[in-house]
């Protein structure tokens, strides 16, 4: 396997294959952002904001009015419900950070 020298000039070729790469890379950003900007100014997206939103308020609901007293059991029930939220919002999260 030879051995790379980091500090010698590149080829023209090595040159020309990482602006290619540059450019390919820019443009894929640049349709995941537009994909993304779509898909947060779509109905699905509202949709999903006012559903989460929903689940949001349900979810907590239950966790202010569950009356468990094994305060193990209860700590379990709010880590499922929390862990449940977090998918929620890193989805919606997700999308929000590739549209920018």
């Amino acid at each position: 396997m030879p051995i790379h020298n980091f500090f010698r000039n590149p080829t023209a070729e090595e040159i020309a294959k990482k602006e290619q790469e540059k450019r390919d890379i820019e443009t894929r950003l640049k349709t995941l952002k537009e994909s993304a900007t779509h898909i947060l100014s779509s109905q699905d997206a509202a949709k999903y904001k006012k559903d989460m939103e929903n689940a949001t308020r349900q979810i907590i609901g239950l966790m202010m009015t569950n009356t468990e007293p094994d305060p193990v059991k209860y700590s379990f029930f709010c880590k499922t419900c929390l862990a449940k939220l977090s998918v929620y919002y890193g989805i919606l999260e997700e999308i929000e950070a590739d549209a920018k």
